[in-house]
């Protein structure tokens, strides 16, 4: 579970630089989409799993809240990269 975590994770945030880098679309898109998997194994780490530290619920709670800042983020930003290029 956590190495899908990781792999899916890493691929995110390349993903979110390229298509910030390059100022393209597709990649922050990919991004966005690899956002709702992400969510859903930090949602497992903070309330499904079966042992749970204090300290695993208060991290997977943050990084829950950097997910969906970064997904609204990317979001915000393709709209911008849309309009610039569209007109």
């Amino acid at each position: 579970m956590v190495f899908v975590y990781a792999v899916l994770q890493a691929t995110r945030v390349f993903m979110a630089s390229k298509g910030n880098k390059t100022e393209t679309l597709e990649p922050l898109a990919a991004s966005a989409l690899l956002a709702a998997p992400v969510a859903l194994l930090y949602a497992y780490a903070l309330a499904l799993q079966t042992y749970v530290l204090q300290l695993d619920v208060v991290l997977a709670a943050i990084g829950l809240v950097f997910v969906g800042l970064e997904t609204l983020l990317s979001a915000t930003t393709a709209v911008a990269f849309y309009n610039a290029f569209r007109g």
